[in-house]
């Protein structure tokens, strides 16, 4: 259940970027107080854009000290991933 909600979270994200037509971590609030509402304890998000495909984005990610520590939180629990036909990417954490 929860791991579908993280997915459907990151769905809602990547939209909500998309309409904005950029990155930002300013308006994740909402998103983390539904998970929170499903009682979890916490959650973060990954985002990226203008990547030609997820490897590359994920790529990236990876190769960014501060994205892949997030990644790599090993009190994670739960995480859902989206991508969009534009290439607005979120990954979405929680536990």
């Amino acid at each position: 259940f929860v791991e579908q909600e993280n997915y459907k979270a990151s769905q809602l994200r990547t939209k909500e970027l998309q309409q904005q037509g950029k990155l930002s971590h300013d308006t994740f609030d909402p998103i983390r107080e539904l998970l929170m509402d499903l009682g979890l304890n916490y959650a973060g998000e990954n985002i990226a854009w203008r990547y030609t495909d997820i490897k590359e984005a994920f790529r990236a990610l990876t190769n960014s000290p501060k994205h892949n520590k997030i990644m790599l939180n090993k009190r994670w629990k739960y995480t859902g991933v989206s991508i969009t036909e534009d290439n607005y990417y979120c990954q979405i954490f929680s536990r």
